[in-house]
């Protein structure tokens, strides 16, 4: 599962900034991000947690004083991640959601996109390289004027 999470990252930041310029590369790169943690920590926390996201994208807005380039790709890489997470609906579980201040011991729970029977996520796949495809056609458009 990863065109998935690419394309419905890009579709909704399209959709809130309009911008071709904006660093869709880290938006991808972030969007993946939590399932590949997730594979090497071999559950979905803490990946998955709103809260370590929001967390890492404080420190990063905190440690790019003065390099506002470096920080427009930290802060879109974030924002893939808290995307992720929207979109795998891992809001739905409130111990990794909000893990560690839900209070409970980092929860062993296997990771939502692979959770799901084979054939959602094809589905998923294909609409997230329909919308990839979208999303670029768009950006394309905005780069030539209209």
């Amino acid at each position: 599962m990863l065109l998935w999470f690419v394309g419905v990252s890009w579709f909704a930041v399209w959709n809130v900034f309009r911008d071709p310029r904006f660093p869709f590369a880290a938006v991808a790169a972030g969007a993946v991000l939590p399932d590949a943690v997730g594979l090497v920590v071999g559950r979905a926390a803490p990946s998955h947690s709103a809260v370590v996201v929001s967390v890492a994208m404080l420190a990063a807005v905190a440690a790019t004083v003065g390099r506002r380039s470096l920080r427009k790709v930290l802060i879109a890489g974030a924002i893939g991640s808290l995307l992720h997470i929207v979109f795998d609906f891992s809001a739905g579980d409130a111990g990794v959601f909000w893990w560690p201040v839900s209070g409970v011991p980092l929860p062993d729970r296997p990771i939502p996109s692979l959770d799901r029977p084979l054939a959602v996520n094809v589905v998923l796949e294909v609409v997230g390289v329909l919308l990839i495809g979208w999303v670029s056609s768009q950006r394309r458009a905005a780069r030539a004027g209209g």
